[in-house]
């Protein structure tokens, strides 16, 4: 009997782009997670900001979803979405409640990674063209 096995060397921008995209699931819903847990509390109305702070958020989900084929666009979207949410943080609160928010500072993550995935591929690109 023949066995052989193919061994593939993985690239830095392949296991940066798998990483940011299981990083961007489990942030996604570890997040839904706290809102289904919120909602159940009895006390629970959501104010004017929050809608404001979950609309930024889409955006950072979306541009997860959009970096899992496109790592420039979707990490410089998830990035610029967790700059929103922190702005509409200081529109709906106060400096303390920002600060309190810091480690949200987490979604943007999987964004440096989308664009470290890039960065790389990029690099990855060129440099095998000049060899040709």
């Amino acid at each position: 009997m023949y066995v052989s096995t193919h061994s593939r060397r993985m690239e830095w921008a392949e296991v940066l782009h798998i990483g940011a995209g299981v990083a961007g699931a489990v942030l996604f819903v570890s997040w839904v997670g706290f809102v289904v847990a919120e909602a159940f509390r009895p006390d629970f109305k959501p104010v004017a900001a929050t809608y404001l702070q979950a609309a930024m958020l889409a955006v950072v989900f979306c541009g997860y979803a959009i970096g899992w084929k496109r790592a420039l666009l979707g990490g410089v979207l998830s990035l610029v979405g967790t700059a929103l949410f922190f702005i509409a943080s200081l529109y709906g609160g106060t400096a303390a409640q920002v600060v309190a928010e810091s480690p949200a500072m987490l979604f943007a993550v999987p964004g440096f990674m989308y664009l470290l995935s890039a960065h790389y591929g990029a690099a990855k690109k060129s440099e095998t063209a000049g060899m040709t």
